[in-house]
């Protein structure tokens, strides 16, 4: 997603962060250090989606504020293109799968746990607070991911793998697996 350039890493899920803060919602487990007055506690892990009717905006005014633009001005031409050519058709993959379920569902754009405190459910216990929301509103949840690691891990928790589509990159074919979480019946 950076091209290969791990100093972009940060900035673009900073700039993931700040979008859900300014038009969706971000959820964060943190440790506790024993002062609820505290707002010092180390991030284990955190979800940032986009509720119905919500997107990430790529209107000029949000993806300043957000970081976006001041990211992509840094990339290099290549990264530049391959990103302009990645949001098109994982767009396209994904609006042509979902249609109106894209906005009027739930959408996870990221999902992420410190790698010293995966495997202790902090991120299933994330999914879970979304779920109870979806669930009481009648929505899907969907995400995409690259990682078959991750599809194992989401198929586990309740998503199904609907729509699979490789796009080409500089370091070699980026598959993305569009996945959903239908409304549970039993909540």
């Amino acid at each position: 997603m950076t091209g290969g350039n791990t100093t972009f890493e940060a900035p673009l899920f900073r700039a993931v962060a700040h979008a859900g803060i300014a038009d969706g919602a971000v959820y964060v487990i943190e440790s506790e250090n024993g002062d609820p007055e505290s707002t010092s506690g180390e991030m284990r892990s955190v979800l940032v989606c986009f509720g119905p009717g919500k997107t990430m905006s790529a209107e000029e005014e949000s993806a300043r504020a957000s970081g976006w633009l001041s990211l992509f001005e840094r990339m290099p031409a290549e990264t530049k293109d391959w990103w302009a050519m990645f949001r098109t058709k994982h767009s396209n993959a994904v609006n042509a799968y979902l249609g109106d379920k894209y906005t009027d569902g739930w959408y996870i754009e990221l999902l992420g746990t410190d790698p010293t405190h995966q495997h202790k459910g902090y991120a299933a216990a994330l999914l879970e607070h979304i779920f109870a929301q979806a669930d009481q509103e009648g929505k899907i949840v969907a995400l995409t991911t690259h990682s078959m690691s991750n599809v194992k891990f989401y198929e586990k928790s309740g998503f199904k793998v609907v729509d699979s589509v490789a796009i080409e990159a500089p370091t070699g074919d980026w598959v993305q697996h569009l996945l959903v979480r239908e409304q549970s019946a039993s909540r």
